[in-house]
């Protein structure tokens, strides 16, 4: 029969965690960009708000409006289905947006007990706490793409006390999203299954250009970032030598393992390392128990401040400024210059990959990017991401602007061993 106690803790748990996942959905919500969506469907004709949905979601949304989504690798037949059967009951996308909300809201709860299961109550809300304010998680969780259903059932299958529940949660987050298989391995024999299930769906789907892995995982290494914000560095006290260490080991492991295994993928960014960045809020929750609260304070407090400051970039791309003298015509680059793009390697793009030309292609002495007003917008489209990566990787000086408003960085790389020998 279990204690007093102990059922206080199980009520006050189940309280707290109910709370903060009201609290997560409001913040989701409130991160919509509402005005947005607000045109509806118009019968038999095409969705006029098809234009503000960004890269692989658009075609989630058409198969929710009843049309053939874009062809490409990232149209999961499981989640087309489904949203395709939810468009049969309402054409309405706010609802389709607002159901994504909650099941990123639904997050909290499971990772707070996976918090909890192994450092108690007090680090079971902790985490909660820190994944609610998470604001990659957040802003995810307002897109269509598959980034958070994946993720729900993810979380669930990580958590799920029972092997085969977890089986089962885990094979079904691989039909979401195949790649999410690997992180199903960290519950043992229970993720083999899932693995061939996200094996089986990769190899009917259309194969990517993947590229060199070795290489992906040298360019993307340094982008620590894409985890969380650094406040979230604070769950390291609780590696620090005592009885908390011993659980917070395998954890920190677990977040290590799913930088370098998502930094395979060239075009890595915080999408696919949320799962990561969630178990990071499990080290905050013990580290808060550790230490009398002061870290879950200090997390909390700077994941609030970055949500607030992602909430003014939400698909809101820096001003375009006015025309002036001085500046470029439309894709233009100085002389004796050589423009690369932020994307990776990729077959017949107009313009060289960094990474390619970073690898020892010729180009001169001259080497600049172009960072567009989107950049500094968060969209699903990933472009921020990839902004971020590379203010990371280089040292970055403007050289030009064109009309359009992108800016021309002269580039010189700051991690000279990402790039083995370097420029010729």
């Amino acid at each position: 029969m279990a204690s007093p106690s102990r059922i206080t803790d199980d009520r006050r748990l189940a309280l707290g965690l109910g709370l903060l996942t009201l609290g997560a959905l409001g913040i989701r919500l409130w991160l919509v960009a509402w005005d947005r969506l607000l045109v509806p469907a118009t019968p038999g004709g095409a969705f006029p708000p098809l234009s503000v949905f960004d890269g692989h979601e658009r075609g989630y949304v058409r198969a929710f409006l009843g049309q053939a989504p874009d062809p490409s690798m990232q149209a999961v037949p499981a989640l087309t289905a489904a949203w395709g059967l939810l468009g049969r009951v309402t054409d309405d996308v706010r609802v389709l947006v607002g159901l994504c909300c909650l099941m990123g809201a639904l997050c909290v709860p499971l990772v707070g007990r996976w918090a909890a299961h192994r450092f108690g109550t007090a680090a079971g809300l902790w985490a909660a706490a820190c994944l609610a304010l998470l604001p990659e998680h957040a802003a995810w969780s307002t897109s269509a793409y598959t980034v958070i259903p994946a993720q729900l059932l993810l979380v669930a299958g990580l958590t799920a006390q029972d092997k085969r529940v977890a089986t089962l949660w885990l094979s079904l987050a691989a039909c979401v999203r195949p790649e999410v298989a690997l992180f199903g391995l960290a519950r043992g024999w229970a993720g083999l299954f899932p693995l061939g299930v996200g094996l089986f769906w990769l190899s009917r789907l259309a194969a990517p250009h993947l590229g060199d892995p070795v290489v992906a995982v040298m360019v993307n290494l340094p982008m620590v970032a894409f985890i969380g914000p650094p406040v979230l560095l604070v769950g390291l006290l609780s590696l620090l030598p005592g009885d908390t260490a011993r659980k917070a080991w395998p954890l920190l492991a677990f977040v290590l393992a799913v930088h370098v295994g998502t930094a395979a993928f060239f075009d890595q960014g915080p999408r696919h390392e949320l799962i990561g960045g969630a178990a990071a809020c499990v080290l905050v929750g013990a580290a808060a128990v550790r230490w009398k609260h002061v870290p879950g304070v200090i997390a909390v407090a700077g994941l609030a401040l970055s949500l607030v400051q992602l909430k003014g970039i939400v698909h809101s791309p820096r001003p375009v400024p006015p025309a002036a003298e001085g500046r470029l015509d439309r894709g233009a680059v100085p002389a004796g210059c050589v423009e690369v793009s932020d994307e990776p390697p990729i077959p017949d793009q107009p313009i060289p990959s960094h990474v390619l030309v970073g690898r020892g292609i010729p180009h001169g002495d001259c080497m600049l990017w172009g960072e567009d007003p989107q950049h500094g917008a968060w969209s699903s489209r990933g472009l921020r991401p990839r902004a971020l990566r590379m203010h990371t990787l280089y040292r970055l000086t403007v050289e030009a602007e064109r009309i359009d408003g992108i800016r021309l960085y002269r580039l010189e790389p700051r991690w000279p061993w990402v790039w083995g020998e370097g420029p010729e």
